[in-house]
Order: structure tokens, then sequence, then C-alpha cells
């Protein structure tokens, strides 16, 4: 994103900071398992989430949100699911 973001000049090259942090998904987790078959097996499961890993937290069921800034005064987050596979 910080590349799309240099690219497209919102941000200065030069003065920038990047952070993400994983978010959890509210409602019960999607199983892997079900998720490959393509099954929902209750209401209430965020079927856009996806699985990730973080060192501190272990696995989580939810989102990740990037975060690139700038001394400039554009302002923005960016929400992404995780990748899978």
């Amino acid at each position: 994103m910080a590349v799309l973001f240099v690219k497209e000049k919102f941000v200065d090259p030069y003065i920038i900071a990047t952070d993400s942090t994983l978010l959890i998904a509210k409602g019960r987790p999607w199983h892997k398992s079900s998720m490959i078959k393509g099954v929902v097996p209750c209401s209430g499961i965020d079927t856009d989430a996806r699985w990730g890993f973080s060192h501190t937290k272990q696995w989580i069921f939810g989102y990740k949100l990037h975060l690139v800034s700038s001394t400039g005064s554009l302002i923005s987050t960016i929400i992404c699911r995780f990748h899978t596979g």
C-alpha cells in the first residue's frame, strides 16, 4: 500500500511510517475445514474474515488493519482480510 500511495503522490516517500495490527472479527469463527468446503455451519459468522497468525496472540480470525502516514495532511486507513493460502 505504501508503494501505491507514493506512486499516486498521496504521501512523501522520504517521511513515511507504516504499521499494521490484527482486528478480531465479531461473532463465531469460521473454521478452516468449513471454509474450504464453503459451508457456513451457523448464523453470525463473518464470511469475509480470514485466519491470520500473530506471534503474540497466536491464531486470530478477523482482519488486518494497515496504516500509512506521513507528515502531509492526508490520513488514510485500509482494512484488509487476511490472505489465505
